[in-house]
C-alpha cells in the first residue's frame, strides 16, 4: 500500500513537474514570438529608415545633377554670347575691310587707264555678240517670214508672215536661253554647294585687287583674266570636296 502511495505522489509530482515545463514552455514560446514581432518591427524600422536615406540621396543626387546642369547651362550660354560677340565684331571689322579694299580697287581701276580700256572693250565685245544675235535671228526670222508672201491673199499672207516670224524669233530665243540659262543654274547650284562660304570673297577680291593694281602687266583681258581665275577657283574647290567626300573626310 505504501508503494501504491509513493508510486500516485511520484505521478503526481510527476505531472506537476510536466505541467510546469509545458507551462514554462509556453511561456520561453511567448516571449520568443515577442521577441520575434519586436526584431521584425525593428528591421521594417530600419528598412523604412534605409529607404528614406536612399530616397533622400536620391533627391541630393538629382538636385546636385541639376544644379551642375544650370550650371554647365549657365557656362555655354555665357560662352555662346561671348562666341557671338567676338564673331559680330570680327564680321564687322572684315566687311569694313572688304568695303574699304572693294572701294579702293574699284577706284584704282577708274583711275587705270588699262582697267577702263579692258572693262570697255569687254562691254563692247558683249554688245557686238548681243547684235549679232539680234541681227541673225531678225534675218531668220524674215527669210522664213517671206515664205507668206507668196500667198496671194494679202491679209493671209500678212497674218502668216507674222506668225512665222514670231514662231522663229521665240524658237531662236529659247534655243539661245535655254543652255544659258541651264549653264548658269548648274555653275550657280556649284557655287552654292562647294563655295558659299566667307573664303569666296575673299578670293573674288584678291583677284579683282591683284588684276586691277598689276593691269599693266596683264597678257588678256582683265575682265576675261576675272572670269577664267573664278572659273579655276571654282573648279578647284569642287575637286577638293569631292576628294574628301570620296574619303569621308566631309
Amino acid at each position: 500500500m505504501q508503494s501504491s502511495d509513493e508510486q500516485l505522489k511520484n505521478a503526481e509530482e510527476l505531472k506537476k513537474q510536466s505541467a510546469r515545463q509545458e507551462q514554462q514552455a509556453k511561456e520561453r514560446e511567448r516571449r520568443a514570438t515577442i521577441e520575434a514581432d519586436r526584431a521584425r518591427r525593428e528591421a521594417a524600422a530600419a528598412i523604412a529608415r534605409a529607404e528614406q536615406k536612399e530616397e533622400a540621396a536620391i533627391i541630393a543626387k538629382n538636385a546636385a545633377e541639376h544644379t551642375k546642369q544650370q550650371q554647365e547651362s549657365i557656362i555655354k550660354e555665357k560662352a555662346e554670347a561671348l562666341n557671338r560677340q567676338y564673331q559680330v565684331e570680327w564680321n564687322v571689322i572684315g566687311v569694313a575691310l572688304i568695303v574699304y579694299s572693294l572701294f579702293a580697287t574699284v577706284f584704282t581701276a577708274i583711275k587705270s587707264k588699262r582697267c577702263m580700256s579692258d572693262i570697255t572693250a569687254a562691254g563692247k565685245l558683249i554688245v557686238k555678240i548681243a547684235k549679232g544675235i539680234v541681227h541673225v535671228i531678225t534675218a531668220l526670222a524674215s527669210r522664213v517670214g517671206s515664205v507668206g508672201a507668196k500667198i496671194p491673199q494679202p491679209i493671209v499672207s500678212t497674218i502668216v508672215s507674222y506668225l512665222l516670224m514670231a514662231l522663229i524669233t521665240a524658237i531662236c530665243v529659247v534655243v539661245i536661253l535655254a543652255p544659258l540659262y541651264l549653264g548658269i543654274k548648274a555653275i550657280s547650284n556649284c557655287y552654292t554647294l562647294h563655295c558659299w562660304d566667307e573664303v569666296s570673297p575673299l578670293v573674288a577680291l584678291v583677284c579683282l585687287a591683284v588684276l586691277v593694281w598689276g593691269a599693266e602687266l596683264m597678257p588678256l583681258n582683265i575682265v576675261l583674266l576675272m572670269i577664267l581665275s573664278h572659273a579655276a577657283y571654282i573648279v578647284v574647290r569642287w575637286y577638293i570636296d569631292g576628294w574628301r567626300e570620296a574619303r569621308g573626310l566631309a
